[in-house]
């Protein structure tokens, strides 16, 4: 069962687990047992609600009242992910610091009618990446074995379990004749391929076939992209939909995973189970479409806002607005300055007749210089140069904003990556908004989505002048981007080599050492931005976590070691680029 919890909602949880319960029981009437994902029944990552006792109460009373579903007609076994709490003492002491009296486990538990909970707790806790689970958890101290269930041996693992050999190798030892992995495992692109992979490894070496259950939904930076899959040894994984709740029905017979043969309607839109993978972009958009969905669905945001520049990452995100929720449900502005091109206008205009979006168009000129004039008298200086470039975003988003509270609706930041790796952007301007559906995205990438989206569609979405023209924040006559920076393609390369550690290409050392300080000094700014979805290896947000007072200069480390050792320390004390 590929179910999308939300955090924190215990009772739509439980609720969400029968359902998909009873829908594969329609499917398949004797079925045996249902598998849902880690920590299923709270969501993931549960963070800090993990220390407060009246959500693990929740999470207790949620098991129980499965328990009893369960009892009441006597079908299928669950076997699903929830916190286990063991307590240190008995309950009525707990009267202080409670959490300092219990020790907590990520566990899978098993279900069965009229017959006790059985735990079996995690026994490798991730803390790297986007991972904290050491703060929370503890491990299970108990070598693993196998569990015994209407005489099959199953081997349990939850998640990280999977990824080290001493879980597996115990479970073989002690005779596991089927593998079941719960999973609440954050999409990354290409870790699909490297999810089987890792299995591939235990069902080859242990002669054992696996069954991997993956969560599916966004929770903040996190995405979860499903396409759980079954693994034989010798064959191709048989795989579910990404990025959608599925039920699939397998039968083990001989040794062998297989799916049900007459499975019907057994997942939201019909999809059979196959081994196809498709591309990074197809992912990525599906991922990034799910995120603003569920962001706005679990906060209870039925509306979108975003400003429209015509521009390509407006654009972009204009198309993700409306499959996420709809167009009739998508409003955008149009804030046009003396430096608007008209070509812009008309790229913005003929985005949101084709979107069918309404859009509204507030030129921001008269309300530019009257702040101008404001700032010259109150402080006796000319508001010019980048002062009245970053005025002119503040105001945009002082209008977003407004427009987005009249409305109750959610503001998508329209920023991508390259932008926020180097502060080419606007603090409490172009970076404002609750969800920033491009945070995790290249400007390379964004391009390149476009591109997909437009060959997936009988007529280009996004106006091919939008793709072409040279990128400009247009907050003066005669701006580009690369004027700034530097082309994308190269500027993006070197973003990848500084944060994701990836390609080692030769690279201009000034650029770099350039760029490296950007990265640096701008932080403060994206500590300070909204959450976006995780796509590649090293995300801006929980994923990649720096201090903002930092005074280390790795790019000057690189230049002593190149040149005199003393030059460096010169120049940092002079203070440059601070």
């Amino acid at each position: 069962m590929q179910s999308n919890p939300t955090l924190g909602d215990i009772g739509g949880n439980v609720e969400a687990l029968l359902r998909a319960r009873e829908q594969a029981l329609r499917v398949a009437p004797k079925l045996e047992l249902a598998v849902s994902s880690e920590l299923a029944l709270c969501g993931y990552q549960p963070d800090d609600l993990l220390l407060e006792e009246a959500f693990l109460d929740a999470c207790e009373a949620g098991i129980e009242t499965l328990q009893r579903a369960i009892d009441a007609d006597g079908c299928a076994s669950l076997l699903l992910g929830a916190p286990r709490r063991a307590r240190s003492k008995p309950l009525e002491t707990q009267t202080r610091q409670p959490s300092a009296l219990r020790t907590l486990f990520n566990s899978a538990v098993l279900l069965a009618p009229e017959a006790a909970p059985r735990w079996l707790d995690k026994s490798i806790l991730p803390n790297y990446g986007v991972f904290d689970e050491k703060r929370y958890f503890s491990a299970s101290e108990s070598t693993r074995s196998s569990l015994l269930f209407k005489g099959l041996r199953l081997g349990v693992m939850v998640c990280e379990d999977m990824w080290q050999p001493r879980v597996a190798v115990e479970l073989a030892r002690s005779e596991a004749e089927l593998f079941l992995v719960l999973n609440a495992s954050p999409f990354e692109r290409g870790k699909q391929l490297r999810r089987i992979e890792a299995a591939r490894k235990h069902v080859e070496r242990y002669g054992v076939p696996l069954l991997y259950v993956n969560q599916v939904g966004g929770q903040d930076e996190l995405l979860f992209d499903g396409g759980s899959f079954a693994l034989n040894a010798n064959e191709e994984p048989v795989r579910m939909p990404f990025f959608e709740e599925a039920v699939e029905v397998f039968c083990f017979r001989n040794g062998q995973l297989t799916p049900k043969d007459n499975n019907k309607s057994n997942n939201k839109n019909n999809n059979k189970p196959s081994s196809f993978a498709p591309s990074s972009e197809a992912l990525s958009w599906q991922g990034i479409t799910m995120g603003i969905r569920d962001y706005a669905r679990k906060n209870d945001f039925s509306k979108l806002v975003l400003g429209l520049s015509g521009g390509i990452d407006s654009a972009v995100c204009a198309v993700l607005a409306c499959e996420a929720v709809g167009a009739e449900r998508v409003r955008a502005l149009f804030l046009p300055s003396p430096y608007t091109s008209a070509a812009s206008g008309e790229d913005a205009r003929s985005l949101a007749e084709h979107l069918g979006i309404a859009l509204v168009e507030l030129p921001i000129e008269e309300t530019m210089r009257c702040v101008a004039r404001s700032f010259e008298t109150a402080l006796g200086e000319a508001c010019e140069g980048v002062v009245f470039e970053n005025i002119q975003a503040r105001l945009r988003a002082l209008f977003l904003m407004a427009y987005a509270n009249r409305n109750g609706a959610l503001l998508l930041a329209t920023s991508n990556k390259s932008e926020c790796a180097t502060g080419y952007t606007t603090l409490y301007g172009d970076m404002g908004g609750g969800y920033a559906p491009l945070k995790d995205a290249y400007k390379t990438e964004v391009y390149a989505l476009a591109r997909w989206r437009n060959s997936h569609s009988s007529g280009s979405v996004i106006p091919e002048r939008i793709l072409t023209k040279a990128p400009s924040a247009e907050l003066r006559f005669e701006q580009r981007d690369e004027d700034a920076l530097a082309p994308y393609e190269q500027l993006d390369a070197l973003l990848r080599q500084l944060i994701e550690g990836e390609g080692h290409g030769s690279v201009d050392a000034t650029l770099r050492r350039r760029v490296a300080g950007l990265l640096r000094r701008s932080e403060h700014k994206r500590f300070q931005s909204p959450p976006g979805p995780k796509l590649g290896r090293r995300a801006f947000g929980r994923d990649r976590r720096y201090p903002i007072v930092n005074r280390f200069r790795p790019e000057e480390a690189e230049e002593s070691q190149e040149n005199n050792p003393e030059s460096s320390r010169e120049k940092n004390s002079e203070g440059e680029d601070r």
